[in-house]
């Protein structure tokens, strides 16, 4: 079983973390960007994750690879989408 190690660098710092899984990942940075984890959801199925998130009256639904590339870049596709300039590495480790 893997294991990540994750960076999230914004305008003041960059902060090292450990997870478990890539849907943490993604969960603590929205929940982080959206402040209420009742406004979106993540499930993972074949390989991909599937994120339905609620934007004011709208519906935004975004399908991502399961892997750490692909994370990535959606989570610098949501920084974007917040007016931020944070970026994200993810690294593999060994459990």
């Amino acid at each position: 079983m893997s294991a990540y190690t994750w960076a999230w660098s914004d305008e003041e710092s960059t902060y090292i973390n450990k997870a478990d899984s890539l849907i943490e990942i993604v969960d603590t940075v929205l929940d982080y960007y959206l402040w209420d984890d009742e406004q979106y959801t993540i499930n993972e199925l074949n390989g991909k994750f599937s994120i339905t998130m609620a934007i004011g009256e709208e519906l935004a639904e975004y399908e991502v690879k399961s892997c750490r590339y692909e994370v990535s870049d959606f989570l610098h596709i949501m920084a974007r989408l917040e007016d931020r300039p944070d970026t994200f590495a993810i690294n593999v480790i060994s459990k």
